[in-house]
């Protein structure tokens, strides 16, 4: 289950990449494929970066963290297991809804 509220989001964010050098390589991959589908969730609210914070999840993360709990899985993994059908189907409901032309 996400908790998601304003009181638990932080005022600073400390971004260290040397902090990552001593960690295993699957979990740094892990951490990026976490970070990835929230950068294009966001990017397809237009909101791009700023809408991390302001946007919540789309539909990978809803369905990652029930995936993760399930099969005991990394949350990074689960995101990259489930963002290319996500946007395929975006894709897909785009083009049903008229906001998608073709070139």
């Amino acid at each position: 289950m996400a908790i998601v509220d304003w009181r638990c989001t932080p005022n600073i964010a400390i971004n260290d990449p040397m902090l990552m050098v001593g960690m295993p390589p699957s979990l740094t991959a892990a951490t990026g494929m976490d970070a990835l589908p929230h950068a294009v969730e966001a990017y397809a609210e237009y909101l791009a970066g700023m809408a991390f914070n302001n946007a919540s999840l789309g539909y990978v993360h809803a369905m990652v963290h029930q995936l993760g709990g399930f099969y005991n899985l990394p949350h990074g993994i689960c995101n990259a297991i489930l963002l290319p059908a996500v946007c395929e189907f975006n894709i897909g409901v785009g083009h049903k809804c008229g906001h998608i032309v073709p070139a």
